[in-house]
Formats: C-alpha cells, structure tokens, sequence
C-alpha cells in the first residue's frame, strides 16, 4: 500500500511539472491505453485516449488530436472515434525504438492534456547458444553463453543448473554471464546446464548441455620462484596452486623470452608434489628475461599465467669472430701504402658482455719479427705498410674472454693479380637490392659485398658471402633515391681479388634541381650554351639526357635539342642577329626530368668579322684623309695657285685715280647686277696696235681712233659674257688686247690685299704718266695717292685683284709702255658703244710692244690696250 501510494505521488509531481513546463492543464490522469507498450519492430500498435464525464464539458472525443514526442502531429486519418468520450489513434509499421504518444483535447482555442502512452518496438530474444563453464575449485561455478542479436528491449537471462539427486537451481541476469558460488557447487558431479531468455515481445530458452565438473575445473596460477643463474643458465622452482583438488596430479608449464622479443619458449613438467624446479640453459649472455608460468589439472582448463619476473644472465667471452675488411690506397712516392682496417660491432647475442676493446695483429708474411700488435677502442685502424704481403688478425674481447680470430691477407704491390668474378648484376626485389655475380674459375673461399652511397665513401658497408652462392640480398637500410657503388671481391687462400664494381639507384625519381645554366660564348648568329651536372644527391637516379630549349621573347614555340647525359655544353645555329633569347636547359632520367631556371641572352647586331672589317675601312679612310691633310699642308701654296689663282685687282691700279663716289655709285652698282656672270675660263687674246706716245697722249685719241688704226682684229664671241648679245671687235696694231671670262667659283674666293704673284709686268711705276679719262667709270682723273689705295682696299667689293703701287714698281717695268683700258659693263646695251669706247689714259713704253698680263675683277671684264 505504500508502493502505491509512492507511485501516485510520484505521477502528480510529474504531471505538475509537465503542466509547469509546457502551461498546458492537466485535466485528469491516466486516460490512455496503455500506459506503456513494447511492440514487435515493424508492427501496428494502437493506443486510446478515454474522456470521462468530467472532461465533456470541456468537449468530445471529435476534440482530440494526438502527436508524438510533443512535437510531431499524428495525421486525422490515424484516428478512430469509438464513442463520444473515446479516441483511438493507430500508428502502423512502427520502427522508432521509444516514443511517446501524447493525447490532447482542443475546444475555443485552448487544449488540454488528457494523457500519454510510452511505446518501444524491439526483436524478441533468440535461442541462447555455446553455453561454456568454469568450474573454480572451492569458488564458482560460472557460465557464459552467446545471447544472439540485439533485442532493443529489455531482456532477462535465466540460467537452470540441475544435478542428480539435488533440487534445482536457477540464476537470473541481464547479460550473458551468470554465476553459483561455493557451496552450491558439488565437486566432482555432473551438472545438466540450459538458459532461458525472455522479454515484452517473446521468449526463448537453449538446449541443455551436460558438463562434468573435474572436466572444467580452473586452478589459480602458480608461484614462481628463481634459485640459480649462472653465466647464461638458469634454475626455477614453479610451486602447486593451492586450491588444486588434492586427488589428480597437476602438470605446469613455464615459459620464458628475452624481453627485446615477443616469441616465447616453453617448457611443461608434471608436479607429483608441491613444487618442480625448471632447468633453463642456453641463454643469451647479459641478457634480461622474462618468464610465467601455468597449470591445470589432466584434460581440464589451463590456469591464467602467472604474473611476469625478469631475470638476466651473466657475462661470457664473444662467441663470435668480428666482421672485417679493408681499403688499401698507395702506394705513394715513398713506396708506402696505406691501410684501412674496418670491423663491424658484434651484436649483443654474440658479444656475451661488454666489448672492452679489439686487439688488431699486424705480421709481415715472410718476416715475422716485425709483428705489430696494436689495441684500439674504434671500429677502425689506419696504419702505413710497404709493399711486402700481410696477415692480419683482429680479435674482441670483454672482462670473461676473447673471441675467435678474424684474418684477412694483404696482397703485395707486386704480386700477381688474381682472378676477379664475372659480370655483376644488379636489380630491385621486394624492395630491396638483389646482386648477382659470376664465379670465377679459380675455388674461391668467400666472397665479400661492398657497397656505399655516392659519393659518401665513409659510408661504406660490406657484407660476406658463403662461396656456394652467387646472389644475395643487400639489407634493407638502403635509402631509396640515392646512389650506390656495389663491389664484388672474391676472397682466395692467397688473398683478395680485384673487384667488379656497378653503380646502381635504389629507387628513382624526378631529378630535385635542375642543371647551372650559363652563357659561354655568343656571336650575331650563333652562341654557346654551356652547363653544370646536377649534383649527386640531387640526381635521383641517372640522368639520360639533356634537353636544351631556346626561342626568341616575342614567340611562343620553343625549338628543342636533345644531347647525351655527358655532354655539357651545345652550340646553338641559325640564331636571329640581334635578337634577345630565352634558353633553359632540362635534365631527364628515367623516373622524370627537371627544367633549370631560364637565361636570357641577346644576339649581335655585327660580329667580330664585321666589326674588323668596318674598323679596317675606317682606318683606311681616316689614313687616306690624313694622307691627303700632309699633302694639303705641304703643297698649300700650289694647291690654293691652282685652286684660287691671286687675280689683281684694277681698283690699286695706278693708271686712274678712283673717283669714290663714282665706285659707289656706278661701279658698286654694276656689280650688284646678276646679270655680270662669267661663266667659262679666262681667255687671253693678244692684238698688235701701231699707237706711239704722241699718239696715245694726243686727247683726241679716243677708243675708235685706235681701233681704226688697229692693225689685226679678233671677233671675241659674246657667250663668254651673260647677256651680252652682240660680237665685240677689238682691233690691234701694236699693244695686246685681253678678253677674260672668269669661272663662277672665283666669286667665292677670299679678297686679297697684296698684288699678285704672277711675273707677269703689268703697270708703270711712273705716276705722273698716269692719265685719268673724265669719262670712265671706273678710274677718277685724279691721281692715286696712298689714301685712295687704302679706301680701295678697304671695301669688300674690292678685295679681290687689289694691286698696290709696290706691286707696279716690282713688275720690273723699264720702259715706256702705252696702256689702255676698256670696261665691259654689265649691261651692254645699256652702257652702249660708250663703255667699250671709255678708255684710260694710256701709258706708252719705248721698250715693249706687249703687255703680257691683264686682270679682271669679280664681276666685270677689262681689256687693256
């Protein structure tokens, strides 16, 4: 009674604070059923909601609605209305392992909870099976059995024990393991075993088995207990549980294992008393142990191993010879060679102790009074030796003993080289490196595999070989990706063998780096590529090839050449001049390949040849200039005769006195004419006249009288002056007659201040004969005196053919000469027959006849008579 009321108490407090938590009344308990279900999985279940007359006022069944965990509305078509105050909702195939089914009523906005029902689907139980016993003498009997599948529900086990003669037993549990405890237990005896499994959807139960109980009695482990250890022997006493049944004979076993292994060794004795000593021998030397043992009683269950005790043994001399070898190198200038002795540790199974140091013996063949014994900590020993043969022996030792000798022959420098083997073979198995080798026809005693890692020669490892073989596997601490140099030598009874030796990669891949790239030499067409090998380390297996590409920058294609893995440089043809390039060059092997970094380069515009030849022309253009400046500078004054010839000027003549403004206006005007231009070379012609002193002083004798008592004429033509249109005739009897054209260059000629050079005569020096025409248009009737000279020489229209009085008094004149001069105007037709008539005072000479020089100035045409 006070369960229950407990139970209602306790479904208040929860219907409160449901009510408290969700704000929804509660108008009375308990109004669906049931309660609580469990279904099969998979199956229909239907629950009802029933409203008492209490709850109609606040509606019918047609007002209620269910929904699932609070929150999941069971759709209308689920429900079934009985009656006016019962609601049924059915839920098919239902699958959810636990959920709950809440029943609300809902009437003028407002709902009520009417109640819930808890649902839970699952499996019924399957047949328990493999039911197992241990019988622990004077403890428990405890079986276990397999329960099958999971049920998703709560199951109950029931365990029924029957034995002859003794009521039944039963022992219930929810898993799979059930216990009976002493003295429930009668020993021997046989026991009819079965169990039964049970839950809210079905219920099943096993096959009963039958088990006798001497067959499945389990003893605690034993004692161990160790007595003697000597060297690598041990004695151990195993003790008989002491809760193992006192009629049958116990049998133990013990084991043991070096505890740097996980394999065991075992040893199984029968224990006829209370205990049994174990004789344990042949153990590793210094080693730790571990050992446990065990025990049962005939054809029943073994006990659990005891717990583990770790023992070690002692120390004893190594059991083994060292592993040698030897590098020779030499012999040098002094005939001395040098020797370099290796031997591996021993392993600890074979050191037996604590290695305290080798002994290393040295002994010349054929003079053993000069054996050398030496002692050593290191692995390794260098000595100096000649070139006499040797015997060599090394031994370890420790604090018991010394290990067996391990010797090895030194050939002589000159000794006959023996036979080596044949072709060596290399190739990669089960990841790892197998070797293959000829035998040679000479018996071999061994042989010895040499390996180390390029080119770390200080890495080198060796391993010996039976002489019945002719392969062998090198180990597995090989790194992959590296390069190794293997060596075979066969060993004879007079010594070692020259080697057969292959280098090969355990494992490739693509190279790490690229090769150095560099520019070694560059033309306008063609340029050298050169570069430096991958490095060792770096290769990753051997490289097959070099490829060298190269394009212009302003194209996309690159041009590709492909050279032998020893080739280190390329010359490149038929490049663009004066082009830049990209270049890089990829190094392959047989796993793949690595680009180097790009070099750029540009070609030449001009190559060598080119710019010897530009440069030899130059230097013999700039030879020929300056050749020609020497002769220039050394010729000069001939030069400038031939090319500017000194014409005098008629303005310093002394046969008129210059009228300046006259020049100014008259003559100045003439020459700014372009129309005075002569265009071809001076022509001199020369005229005889018969004028005599009192003739040419006679005032009355003009231009045309002289010309009609000239005795030869001369037509000049008129091309020779520009727009002169009419023929000239100047007649002469006795004195010449010039008619000058001067080339248009003389027009550029720089004016000069001094007479001419020629030799020709050309004026009187006697001033006083000069006589002035009032008429002409160039000369004044004055005199010239010095003032008249210098303005002369000083205007730019004047400078050119200036003579000066000094230069009349030089020309050598010494007789009376008679002089006339007429003027050709610029314009003919405008100047008339009175410029070819104007005529200067002439001046008479007794002496001459001619007169062999007449000049001209720039921009006109004198003729003198």
């Amino acid at each position: 009674m006070g369960g229950a009321m407990l139970s209602s108490l306790l479904w208040m407090t929860t219907m409160i604070y449901w009510c408290f938590l969700t704000g929804e009344p509660a108008v009375e308990s308990f109004r669906t059923v049931p309660k609580s279900v469990s279904v099969e999985r998979g199956s229909n279940v239907t629950i009802s909601c029933i409203l008492t007359d209490a709850t109609l006022i606040h509606g019918t069944a047609e007002h209620i609605y269910w929904e699932l965990d609070g929150d999941i509305p069971i759709p209308k078509e689920y429900y079934t209305v009985v009656s006016r105050n019962v609601c049924n909702v059915t839920l098919y195939n239902f699958t959810t392992p636990t959920s709950n089914a809440i029943c609300y009523l809902r009437k003028d906005a407002h709902r009520h909870l009417i109640g819930r029902s808890e649902i839970r689907s699952g499996f019924s139980p399957e047949k328990p099976r493999n039911i197992s016993c241990v019988f622990y003498y004077k403890k428990n009997l405890t079986c276990t059995w397999d329960p099958g599948k999971e049920t998703f529900l709560p199951t109950t086990y029931i365990l029924i024990r029957r034995m002859h003669g003794l009521k039944e037993m039963n022992c219930t549990t929810t898993t799979n393991i059930c216990t009976f405890f002493f003295p429930d237990i009668p020993f021997p005896g046989l026991y009819r075993l079965k169990v039964g499994a049970v839950n809210d959807v079905g219920t099943d139960e096993s096959e009963e088995i039958s088990l006798e109980a001497r067959d499945i009695v389990k003893m605690d482990p034993p004692k161990v207990e160790l007595h003697i250890s000597v060297k690598n022997y041990f004695e151990v006493t195993v003790h008989k549980p002491s809760l193992a049944p006192p009629i049958i004979n116990v049998t133990c076993s013990l084991r043991y294992r070096n505890i740097q292994s996980t394999e065991w060794t075992e040893q199984t004795k029968n224990i006829t008393e209370q205990k049994q000593n174990f004789e344990i021998a042949g153990l590793n030397y210094v080693t730790n142990y571990s050992m446990s043992s065990r025990c049962k009683v005939p054809y029943a269950l073994w006990s659990e191993w005891s717990a583990e005790q770790i023992m070690a043994t002692q120390e004893g001399e190594p059991s083994s010879k060292l592993d040698i070898w030897r590098r020779i190198t030499g012999p040098d200038s002094n005939r001395s060679r040098h020797l370099y002795l290796m031997w591996k540790r021993l392993e600890d199974s074979k050191a037996n102790g604590k290695i305290l140091g080798y002994r290393v013996q040295i002994l010349p063949e054929y003079n053993p009074f000069l054996q050398e014994v030496i002692n050593t900590t290191d692995e390794n020993l260098t000595v100096a030796i000649n070139g006499d043969s040797y015997l060599i022996s090394v031994i370890a030792y420790n604090s018991v003993g010394d290990s067996p000798e391990a010797s090895l022959r030194i050939n002589s420098a000159g000794e006959y080289a023996l036979p080596h083997v044949g072709d060596v073979q290399t190739s990669i198995q089960n990841k790892r490196f197998l070797v293959k080798w000829l035998a040679p026809n000479k018996t071999v005693k061994a042989y010895v595999i040499e390996w180390y890692k390029e080119p770390e020669l200080f890495s080198l490892d060796w391993k010996w070989v039976n002489n019945d073989t002719d392969q062998t596997f090198l180990p597995e601490t090989l790194e992959p990706y590296n390069c190794y140099t293997i060596s075979v030598y066969p060993l004879y009874h007079e010594g070692v063998g020259p080697p057969v030796s292959k280098q090969q990669y355990f494992l490739q891949k693509s190279p790490g780096e690229g090769p150095k790239v560099k520019l070694k030499t560059f033309w306008k067409d063609q340029a050298i590529i050169a570069w430096e090998e991958v490095p060792k380390d770096k290769t990753y297996g051997f490289i097959t090839n070099y490829t060298i590409f190269y394009k212009p920058v302003f194209e996309s294609n690159f041009n590709a050449v492909t050279v032998k893995a020893g080739v280190r440089f390329h010359e490149l043809h038929s490049l663009q001049q004066g082009t830049q390039y990209t270049v890089y060059v990829m190094a392959s092997n047989q796993a793949g390949a690595k680009n180097s970094s790009a070099l750029s380069f540009s070609t030449l515009t001009l190559d060598e040849t080119d710019v010897i030849f530009i440069s030899t022309a130059l230097g013999l253009l700039i030879m020929l200039f300056a050749i020609l400046g020497l002769i220039c500078l050394y010729k000069k004054e001939r030069i400038r005769k031939v090319l500017w010839p000194d014409i005098p000027n008629p303005a310093f003549s002394n046969l008129r006195t210059w009228d300046k403004n006259e020049t100014k206006h008259s003559f100045f005007k003439a020459f700014a004419s372009d129309s005075m231009i002569i265009t071809e070379d001076l022509k001199v012609v020369k005229l005889q006249t018969s004028c005599n002193k009192e003739q040419m002083e006679d005032p009355g004798m003009n231009e045309k009288n002289l010309l009609k008592n000239s005795t030869n004429y001369i037509e000049v033509p008129s091309a020779n002056i520009l727009n002169v249109e009419e023929k000239e005739t100047v007649i002469s009897s006795s004195y010449p007659v010039a008619y000058v054209t001067v080339d248009p260059a003389y027009r550029s000629q720089a004016p000069v201040s001094q007479r001419s050079l020629s030799t020709q005569l050309f004026l009187s020096d006697t001033s006083e004969e000069i006589m002035s025409q009032p008429t002409s248009p160039l000369l004044s009737n004055t005199t010239l005196d010095s003032t008249v000279w210098e303005n002369a020489s000083e205007r730019d229209d004047f400078q050119e053919g200036v003579i000066s009085k000094q230069s009349m008094i030089d020309s050598g004149m010494s007789g009376k000469h008679c002089h006339k001069i007429g003027y050709l105007g610029q314009n003919p037709k405008e100047n008339g027959d009175s410029m070819q008539q104007q005529a200067l005072t002439g001046h008479c000479s007794d002496g001459t006849d001619e007169l062999p020089y007449v000049t001209v100035g720039m921009l006109g045409t004198a003729v003198m008579m």
